[in-house]
């Protein structure tokens, strides 16, 4: 995928294979797993997904508008790819041991969360950006959640306009979706 933002920022591109259109996002930003809302404001957990989402979305519009792309028409079906890596990392205020050291079930990763939280929300980020509603989303392309040599998360939608069939996955377009992994950010290295 040619999309390879430097840490901390979300690019987007726009590109079209016969009737199908297709967008993609790379953020090179720490994703977080789908708290349900009605949670959100009882629970620690809730108000860091909440406060993610409040960051995170500004970032994907700003890429979006940058590279001069439209939301998906809301009677469109679309298909979705995604993606995400997140490394060894706690929450600031996590507790600590007696001994001073964070709290080791404080330390997840992306292999620490449910992928199927990963994948909702992602795609509740496009809501009112990329398309009108998620509920649009009635295809899956592949994807993987298991990267943890950078922080980042990827999405690949693609739709076709009404009457023109369903959004199936074409293995043609693998080298242009969602990335399965980000060896671009890894510092490690």
């Amino acid at each position: 995928m040619a999309l390879q933002p430097i840490k901390g920022k979300v690019v987007a591109r726009q590109w079209y294979t016969k009737l199908t259109r297709h967008v993609a996002v790379v953020a090179a930003l720490r994703p977080h797993p789908y708290v349900v809302q009605s949670r959100a404001f009882r629970s620690k957990r809730g108000t860091a997904y909440s406060k993610w989402k409040e960051a995170t979305r500004p970032q994907i519009t700003a890429a979006l508008r940058e590279a001069a792309i439209e939301p998906f028409p809301s009677n469109w079906v679309l298909g979705l790819a995604i993606s995400a890596a997140a490394t060894l990392s706690a929450p600031l205020g996590s507790p600590m041991t007696k001994k001073g050291a964070v709290d080791r079930r404080y330390v997840k990763s992306v292999r620490s969360w449910d992928s199927t939280d990963l994948w909702k929300a992602i795609e509740d980020l496009g809501n009112g950006i990329i398309w009108k509603d998620d509920n649009q989303v009635r295809a899956m392309g592949p994807g993987a959640f298991t990267d943890q040599s950078a922080d980042a998360f990827a999405l690949h939608a693609w739709g076709l306009p009404p009457g023109r069939g369903a959004p199936m996955w074409d293995e043609d377009w693998e080298d242009d979706s969602a990335p399965f992994t980000y060896d671009w950010l890894n510092t490690s290295i």
